[in-house]
């Protein structure tokens, strides 16, 4: 979960979309592993694990859907 979430959250940062669009983005990212880990996480996060893996790779898909949207206007742009 922490590898997966590294490696997107990176992808955010160095993206071309705009700052505000970055921020939304980590937010939706962080959330769940916060759930995990973050504060009393720690003491409920092996209950809470599957249910925040659902939430990140639901994030992640979302995340993929509007990258393909954004190339397919791009490639359909003269």
């Amino acid at each position: 979960m922490i590898g997966t979430y590294v490696t997107h959250a990176r992808a955010v940062v160095i993206s071309e979309c705009q700052d505000g669009r970055k921020a939304e983005l980590l937010v939706e990212l962080t959330d769940p592993v916060w759930e995990v880990f973050g504060s009393r996480g720690w003491q409920r996060g092996p209950r809470l694990l599957p249910r925040s893996l659902e939430r990140l790779a639901a994030a992640l898909d979302a995340i993929r859907a509007e990258v393909d949207r954004q190339l397919d206007v791009s490639a359909s742009a003269p």
